[in-house]
C-alpha cells in the first residue's frame, strides 16, 4: 500500500515538474507578452488532471487568466489565490 502511494507522488511530482519546465519555455513577461500561450499550457496540464476550469476574459474579449474551482468534502467559506504565471527566470 505504501508503495502505491510512493508512485501516485512520483507521478504527480512528475506532472507538477513537467508543467514547470513547460512554462519556462513559454514567454510571460507582464505587460508585454501575450497571455495565450502560457495560459494554454495550464489550461491542457489542468484538462489532463480532469480540474475543471473556465477562461477569464478582459472588456475586449482577450484572454486574461483562468479560473479553477477545486471543491473539498464539506461545505465552507471561498479561498481566492490570484496568482500570476510566471515562471520566468531572468
Amino acid at each position: 500500500m505504501i508503495e502505491d502511494f510512493q508512485q501516485v507522488a512520483r507521478v504527480r511530482v512528475a506532472s507538477v515538474v513537467e508543467l514547470a519546465q513547460e512554462l519556462v519555455r513559454r514567454p510571460s513577461r507582464g505587460g508585454i507578452d501575450d497571455y495565450g500561450p502560457v495560459l494554454a499550457v495550464l489550461e491542457d496540464w489542468l484538462a489532463a488532471q480532469g480540474l475543471a476550469h473556465r477562461r477569464l476574459h478582459d472588456d475586449a474579449g482577450g484572454l486574461v487568466g483562468l479560473l479553477v474551482e477545486v471543491r473539498g468534502g464539506l461545505p465552507g467559506p471561498w479561498w481566492t489565490l490570484d496568482a500570476c504565471v510566471d515562471p520566468s527566470v531572468r
